[in-house]
């Protein structure tokens, strides 16, 4: 699927969900009791299932950010409100508070990598979560009016209803964060990035809805589901991705075949020369050549799915496909993998682009080719394996045949 439809398709789930939410709080008194009775304490159930989740696949952005959100949701609910007696212009400065650090907060997230939850990384999250709410606590209790000022500047030329003591700051801040995370989800359709998206969307719901019973619950409950959606995901992807080239590995075609059925078509393809060519360049540039290569596979003609098979060898199925109609497309295939040049960088060549460049040196462009064994299913290969192990007697047959060629 390409990127531009799933990045639309994830933002539609999204938009969905979202709807239902929203429909649920307009439809408040058709809900039983029993049901109305219960929502309360649904975020909470969702937050904590959460966070057991992320702490047991090891997801340490989404868990702390669910206890964050735990805490957000305790706040919401009144109780330290009630404690502390603050009036109705606190409530404001710590909803504003609030809807200023989750976006840049969810922003920073983004751009980190998972270093565990027990680990220095971990605890360091922790730390600086806990100091954003001790220094949130300062600020609401002291009401310094150089803050506040800063807090409540009037920045934006426009009207926009805010709820009660809400700053404008915290809707341009709002506001530029989600804009940036859907450029970065334009260009790179990361989960994290679908759910910090609603899940900012269902925090800013729930304030702007503040004064609406339920709303809280509502769209909290709606945040940690989409927490729970982010985690399945991500297991998913890493059971069945392959981190490097990022298409299915070898656990994908095991069940992608064993739901085959009728016709089908079988190929397996080889990088010729892989090794040789890792011994030369080294594994950076060959890491680089199998991601290559495995893009080239994605955008296969005829209905094929690519996989990575391991190491140099990859594996496209054609459901409901004879063999006769899908060697034209391996074929194609090939032609585009050996017509692509691929260039060789230097081992001295700096990640960052310099600001004054070097003298410009001559750029090595090298290309690759693949061996292409294919089979079908037909009335002596009965099973799946036969059809993969037919597949790969005829990538054999290519290799002797002298390589970049498809045999069948």
């Amino acid at each position: 699927m390409p990127k531009s439809m799933q990045t639309i398709l994830s933002l539609g789930l999204l938009a969905l969900l979202l709807i239902l939410a929203y429909l649920c709080l307009l439809n408040l008194a058709g809900l039983p009791a029993l049901i109305i009775n219960l929502l309360p304490l649904l975020p909470y159930l969702l937050l904590l299932v959460t966070g057991g989740l992320a702490y047991h696949f090891n997801q340490s952005r989404i868990f702390y950010l669910a206890l964050a959100f735990i805490a957000i949701q305790l706040i919401t609910d009144g109780y330290l409100f009630q404690q502390y007696s603050l009036d109705s212009a606190q409530i404001g400065l710590i909803y504003s508070l609030i809807a200023i650090l989750v976006p840049l907060n969810l922003f920073v997230y983004s751009f980190l990598k998972e270093r565990g939850i027990l680990s220095l990384w971990g605890f360091l999250k922790l730390f600086f979560i806990i100091l954003q709410f001790l220094g949130a606590a300062w600020i609401v209790s002291s009401g310094q009016p150089g803050i506040l000022n800063l807090i409540y500047a009037p920045i934006l030329p426009w009207y926009f209803p805010l709820p009660p003591g809400m700053a404008q700051l915290s809707l341009l801040v709002f506001g530029l964060v989600i804009t940036a995370f859907l450029i970065k989800l334009w260009f790179n359709n990361a989960f994290f990035t679908t759910t910090a998206i609603g899940v900012l969307l269902s925090l800013g719901l729930s304030f702007y809805f503040q004064e609406w019973p339920l709303a809280a619950p509502i769209f909290m409950s709606s945040a940690g589901l989409l927490m729970i959606i982010c985690i399945l995901q991500n297991t998913h992807s890493m059971a069945y991705l392959d981190e490097l080239t990022e298409i299915p590995g070898r656990r994908a075609l095991r069940e992608e075949m064993m739901k085959l059925s009728g016709a089908y078509t079988v190929a397996m393809v080889d990088i010729d020369f892989f090794k040789k060519f890792n011994d030369t360049y080294g594994h950076d540039v060959g890491d680089d050549v199998l991601r290559m290569v495995a893009s080239k596979l994605k955008r296969v003609t005829g209905g094929g799915k690519a996989f990575r098979y391991g190491g140099e060898e990859f594996a496209i199925v054609f459901a409901r496909k004879k063999l006769a109609d899908v060697l034209p497309h391996l074929e194609k295939l090939r032609e585009t993998i050996a017509h692509s040049e691929f260039v060789i960088r230097g081992k001295d060549r700096p990640k960052k682009k310099p600001a004054k460049p070097k003298s410009t040196q001559p750029v090595k462009k090298v290309s690759v080719t693949v061996s292409i064994g294919a089979a079908e299913k037909n009335r002596p290969l009965e099973k799946a394996e036969e059809v993969l192990k037919e597949a790969d007697k005829a990538l054999y047959r290519a290799k002797k045949k002298g390589r970049n060629c498809v045999c069948k």
